[in-house]
């Protein structure tokens, strides 16, 4: 502690808290989507794929009662070529493609 407290206040000594107004989180209640869908990035020649998924949930609950499977968003950036037409065969929602820049491909 005695070494990392000097360079912590050389780094931050001199940082003040903002003026101003501090922004609020907005924590609305958003309804459950009515089904899942799978949101493929293309990247071709990628070696392996990154998969997550989710959706907006109520900020009270139990996972038990709040994760629904079948309305999940799925985010999959991965070679389009190589993982298509398993997610096809996986029936999880309609698919969006989009190349890495963001734009629809389909």
């Amino acid at each position: 502690m005695d070494e990392v407290l000097p360079l912590l206040e050389k780094a931050f000594g001199k940082w003040r808290e903002a003026s101003g107004t501090i922004p609020r989180k907005n924590l609305a209640s958003v309804d459950l989507a009515d089904k899942g869908r799978v949101i493929i990035i293309d990247k071709p020649g990628s070696p392996q794929s990154l998969i997550l998924a989710g959706h907006i949930a109520p900020l009270t609950g139990t996972p038990d009662k709040v994760i629904k499977a079948d309305r999940l968003t799925w985010l999959i950036v991965g070679d389009r070529e190589k993982i298509e037409a398993e997610l096809r065969a996986l029936e999880l929602g309609p698919l969006t493609i989009m190349d890495a820049d963001g734009n629809l491909v389909e």
